[in-house]
């Protein structure tokens, strides 16, 4: 008889425990400001103010100080949190101006061991040590381009959405875009035998350009923007750069990723915690910033809903209706300062904010596009 109820009672806490982690996914691992497992907490932003140049400079990879001293650098680089990386062992920074309609972009990649090893545009190009802008110019967090850039000069350039792993596109910069770069290295490409001192490259990006129906590159007064770049430790195999091996599985250590904005996220395709570029800076004013503070909240608020409703979806298999049915997934709803409204379907949602002092709708949807509309 003892025997039975013990079995009965084991019975009874595993189905207890089994419920416990369907309906509470979230109380597993570490929880972000709104209770969210698995999310990241807020970022706040790098911002780099673009300047107007008073001549465009000469695209040699040389960056001279006639040409570029009165362009701030940007700050530099730092690592990602969640890679297990030390500070970066070289340093890393970037200028930017604008004139006549297009972006002029200056970059200095320090490295005592510059190797290039493939045409990027052309290959599937992880093994090679680059720098990557990525650039999402109508904020709406969803969709963005990314430029990259080797020491041979390649220019090459993806268009990406937020959920698909892969880009979407991928196009050269200087064959379909009219963009012009060029690299000055000072040091050799791909000799172990000296010691090396950077790399530095200049680009010219013409706005408005096209890829099919999509607008690459847009004049606006801010991009939402992070830029990273990709470092693998090499050691030297007869006389060649090559990959260190972990000897315990033979497969390459994972690339090292520096960072101009810090992410709480080991993954830079999260365009809702890039930095920002400013344009227009003179026209800034305090009432001005308040509101680009106050639109930063109610995004980001937002942002934790759809966090939120892929937790709810994953459990449920459906969308929840009120803020309140997110409960159940850890979200909690006193954090919010700005009581989002949700409308949804079974299988697609719509959340806002509205704000009356401007008239304006900030939303959200199950794709993780933001956008704002007059009312």
């Amino acid at each position: 008889m003892y025997i039975y109820k013990t079995y009965y009672i084991y019975v009874l806490y595993l189905i207890i425990f089994l419920i416990g982690c369907k309906e509470a996914p979230s109380n597993l691992g570490i929880k972000n400001e709104y209770g969210l497992s698995e999310s990241p907490n807020y970022c706040t932003p790098q911002i780099y103010s673009v300047n107007k140049l008073i001549s465009p400079p000469n695209i040699d990879g040389v960056i001279l100080k006639d040409e570029w001293d009165k362009v701030p650098w940007s700050s530099s680089f730092v690592s990602e949190i969640k890679n297990g990386n030390n500070n970066p062992s070289h340093n890393t920074k970037f200028k930017l101006g604008i004139i006549n309609d297009s972006l002029y972009v200056s970059a200095i990649v320090f490295d005592k061991h510059i190797c290039a090893t493939n045409d990027i545009c052309q290959s599937y190009f992880f093994d090679d040590n680059f720098l990557e802008f990525f650039i999402d110019v109508d904020e709406d967090e969803y969709d963005y381009v990314v430029i990259k850039i080797n020491a041979f000069g390649n220019l090459c350039g993806e268009y990406r959405q937020r959920n698909h792993n892969e880009p979407l596109r991928r196009f050269s910069w200087l064959e379909i875009c009219g963009a012009k770069c060029s690299v000055f290295v000072d040091g050799t490409i791909n000799n172990p035998k000296d010691t090396d001192n950077y790399w530095s490259i200049e680009c010219a990006l013409p706005m408005n350009q096209k890829l099919d129906t999509l607008t690459l590159l847009k004049p606006k007064d801010i991009w939402n923007v992070n830029v990273q770049r990709t470092y693998w430790p090499s050691t030297v195999v007869s006389g060649l750069y090559k990959k260190i091996l972990n000897p315990k599985t033979g497969k390459k250590y994972p690339g090292e990723k520096w960072l101009w904005s810090f992410l709480e996220e080991n993954d830079i395709n999260t365009p809702e915690l890039w930095g920002e570029w400013h344009f227009n800076t003179l026209n800034k004013t305090n009432k001005r910033d308040h509101q680009l503070q106050f639109e930063r909240q109610v995004k980001w608020e937002l942002r934790n809903i759809y966090y939120a409703q892929k937790f709810h979806l994953k459990l449920h298999r459906k969308y929840a209706r009120k803020t309140a049915a997110l409960k159940n997934v850890g979200l909690k709803p006193n954090k919010l300062l700005y009581n989002p409204t949700i409308k949804a379907k079974a299988d697609k949602y719509k959340a806002f904010i509205f704000d009356s002092s401007t008239r304006t709708r900030f939303y959200i949807n199950q794709d993780g596009k933001v956008w704002k509309e007059k009312h």
